[in-house]
């Protein structure tokens, strides 16, 4: 799979971290519970059960990865981002120290 760089706002890589996250859980609930086709059989009075996956269990580790990744080049760009983003913010009396002076 070839990547390509996309411009997103904070907000809608926020927004899109949120639902892949979900996807994420989806798939590994469909791994893990009902994408299984279950078959029974019975001869000489013993009963025999096989189970095949319904999705192929590679491609969706495939997409779980590609999807990973994604969340990984999110955070850190959300955190990129963050680290040269000023923000203004009132303080009293115009220092920050005056926040943590001990009080008497």
């Amino acid at each position: 799979m070839e990547y390509k760089k996309v411009k997103l706002t904070i907000n809608e890589a926020l927004v899109l971290l949120r639902r892949v996250g979900s996807r994420m859980r989806y798939i590994d609930e469909l791994v893990h519970s009902s994408a299984v086709e279950e078959n029974r059989y019975y001869d000489d009075k013993k009963e025999r059960i096989e189970k095949k996956p319904v999705y192929d269990i590679k491609k969706l580790d495939e997409y779980t990865i590609e999807l990973e990744y994604f969340v990984m080049e999110a955070e850190r760009a959300i955190k990129q981002a963050n680290a040269r983003t000023e923000i203004e913010v009132e303080v009293p009396g115009g220092d920050i120290k005056n926040l943590f002076k001990p009080l008497r």
